[in-house]
């Protein structure tokens, strides 16, 4: 798995879809076990995040990485890929 922060234009990670989970995890400052899963979480980059563009199958997302000038991002069930 790739940073989604280092990704160039045009490159794109495969991704797997999740089921729900609770957004406390987008507010992490540090590694967290959490009780009700196995595994670490541990926060890559924080930054701010607006939809551009959103239909049923993709969403164009606009991200403001903390530190870094802003990116645009495609999303799909399958795909994440920097577009801008």
């Amino acid at each position: 798995m790739k940073n989604p922060r280092e990704l160039e234009i045009g490159e794109r990670i495969d991704v797997t879809p999740l089921q729900a989970h609770r957004g406390v995890y987008a507010r992490l400052q540090a590694p967290v076990r959490p009780k009700s899963v196995s595994g670490l979480v541990t926060p890559l980059a924080r930054g701010e995040a607006r939809i551009k563009e959103e239909n049923q199958t993709r969403l164009v997302l606009e991200v403001r990485w903390e530190g870094d000038p802003p990116a645009e991002y495609l999303v799909t069930p399958d795909i994440f890929e920097r577009v801008g």
